[in-house]
């Protein structure tokens, strides 16, 4: 199980040793998420760029706005931007703006069983992102209306319920 940069993480573990996993369940998975010819849904390049920099100059800024695209973060009033990592963050952003693994997503198709929750108004992920994920791996998929990036802490009674049905499957 992995969501969103972990997804990513989870896909590249798999590949790494298909016969050890039984099926993959990818929460609010991309395959690439820079934006450029062959893959125009994605983010562009300065938007990320804008992100890392900020981090460095402004980092409680940087969270909060990412937070309000993620999720009401009033509702969660331990996420404070204090609290977070902002190198381990830079870093977990160069990671996904060089990350594409499109060509790779084909040789989940035949080996295990892959599944996807999103929801259709992630602000981060967006649903056309995660669309080019899920067709190429041929990934049963579940899209939850008016859910966002963080559907796990928003939706957790309905996300664990998901979760229990994919692993029957």
């Amino acid at each position: 199980v992995g969501h969103s940069m972990g997804a990513l993480f989870a896909v590249r573990l798999a590949l790494q040793n298909l016969e050890a996993v039984r099926r993959l369940i990818l929460i609010n998975p991309f395959p690439k998420f820079v934006r450029d010819d062959s893959f125009p849904c994605g983010w562009k390049r300065d938007a990320v760029t804008a992100m890392r920099n900020g981090l460095k100059t402004r980092p409680s800024t940087v969270i909060r706005s990412f937070l309000r695209s993620c999720a009401m973060p009033e509702k969660y009033p331990g996420m404070f931007p204090e609290t977070f990592n902002t190198q381990a963050l830079d870093e977990g952003l160069a990671v996904i703006e060089e990350s594409d693994i499109r060509a790779e997503l084909e040789l989940l198709t035949d080996a295990i069983p892959v599944f996807v929750l999103d929801g259709d108004a992630d602000q981060i992920v967006n649903p056309e992102m995660t669309t080019v994920l899920a067709d190429a791996c041929s990934a049963v998929r579940r899209t939850f209306p008016g859910w966002g990036h963080l559907m796990l802490l928003q939706h957790p009674v309905e996300c664990s319920e998901a979760l229990r049905e994919m692993t029957t499957l």
